[in-house]
């Protein structure tokens, strides 16, 4: 395996090997030959290792957590495919190795400062768009979700994916660069109101970028400092520039990106952490858009996933 192969790399590439022959995506072996994706023994290798060299981590046991039940759903060991069982096997057996759970429930632990409950997840793939819906219970106070609910931080908080994030004054019509949006009043209104916003977004995966794609939204943000419910919804009005696995950019190349955040008490002190997205890649047209789009989905998956179950134990 080689030695700059990352967790995302490992992590992404379990869930697709666990994941395309259910979902009946492009195969493996038929994917662009610079995805790069990790043979499942070597990404067994690499997400044990990680998790022995720091098993108080909490990005080290989202991702253990992550791929064990995605595993259970998709690729438990009696429906595995022959040329990987052996390789499926021993990814849970590394993660069972830490006493982790394979089912992302229970009491804090290892790498856990809240007790979680009612993980669940939707997954839907139909005509190229992929809508994920994430959600999971956790006992601790509703203020302590108004940063990670509010995407006007995420540029700062969340660099690895989002390169830049600013609220606009108007939704100009030109195809902006970033210099014009760096100029952008950084304002937005309060409350629930419509808010321009542009992003530039990078969805880190392999040993390079799978894709990275600068759009303009539509934003209405809902964070009060009383009552039951953070939440933020978004809306694309037009995507600027895409790129995919490193090829040229395209003038557009998104047609479908909307969703939400959302935290909301439950009583008892539990409160109830969700993440929906919908996106879909329209460029490049052609058979590469399917296996574009399959890749894309599985990531998806990946990271609504993590960004969920992460986010229950972030810091306030």
């Amino acid at each position: 395996m080689p030695a700059a192969t990352s967790t995302w790399a490992s992590l992404f590439s379990v869930y697709y090997h666990a994941a395309f022959r259910e979902r009946q995506l492009t195969h493996p072996a038929s994917l662009p030959g610079h995805v790069g994706l990790v043979a499942l023994e070597d990404a067994a290798e690499h997400l044990g290792s990680v998790l022995e060299g720091a098993p108080n981590d909490l990005q080290a046991v989202s991702h253990a957590r992550l791929a064990s039940a995605h595993l259970a759903r998709h690729g438990h060991p009696e429906r595995a495919h022959p040329a990987h069982r052996t390789a499926v096997l021993a990814l849970d057996a590394a993660f069972q190795s830490t006493g982790l759970p394979s089912a992302m429930i229970g009491a804090a632990g290892a790498g856990q400062r809240y007790p979680v409950r009612n993980y669940a997840v939707s997954w839907a793939y139909e005509n190229r768009i992929s809508d994920v819906i994430a959600g999971m219970d956790v006992q601790r106070p509703l203020r302590d979700f108004r940063k990670c609910l509010d995407p006007r931080r995420w540029g700062v908080d969340l660099p690895m994916t989002w390169r830049k994030t600013a609220p606009l004054v108007g939704l100009p019509m030109d195809r902006l660069d970033d210099g014009v949006v760096d100029r952008a009043k950084n304002r937005a209104p309060a409350g629930f109101g419509p808010t321009p916003f542009f992003e530039h977004a990078v969805w880190p995966c392999t040993d390079f970028e799978i894709s990275s794609y600068r759009n303009l939204l539509v934003l209405e943000i809902h964070l009060p400092t009383s009552g039951n419910t953070l939440e933020f919804r978004y809306w694309q009005r037009e995507c600027l520039t895409a790129t995919f696995l490193g090829a040229a950019p395209f003038a557009g190349g998104i047609d479908v990106d909307d969703g939400f955040g959302r935290c909301r008490k439950l009583g008892g002190g539990w409160c109830r952490l969700e993440a929906r997205k919908r996106s879909r890649f329209s460029l490049p047209e052609g058979p590469l858009n399917v296996a574009y789009n399959d890749l894309a989905s599985v990531w998806l998956l990946m990271f609504i996933e993590s960004l969920v179950v992460t986010g229950t134990q972030l810091p306030p």
